[in-house]
């Protein structure tokens, strides 16, 4: 992950601390959802990444987006 993307946001993705502003209400608003998706659909389509990488990938994405939602109700709690 760390030779394809930016280090900064591989680093969010990787200990799924994402960027998310206090002003986003949904998943799809977060620029780092969108960006780790595109990630995922280019290894799995254009690098063709093992079916094993390709799973981790999906646990990675399933924590990622559990880790915005958390971070917006926080932010809606407030």
């Amino acid at each position: 992950m760390l030779g394809h993307l930016e280090a900064d946001q591989a680093w969010r993705f990787i200990t799924t601390s994402p960027h998310v502003p206090a002003t986003y209400k949904n998943v799809v608003e977060c620029q780092d959802f969108l960006d780790f998706n595109s990630y995922v659909a280019r290894r799995r389509d254009q690098d063709k990444c093992s079916d094993d990488e390709l799973g981790q990938l999906a646990l990675l994405l399933t924590e990622l987006q559990g880790a915005i939602e958390s971070k917006m109700s926080e932010t809606t709690a407030q």
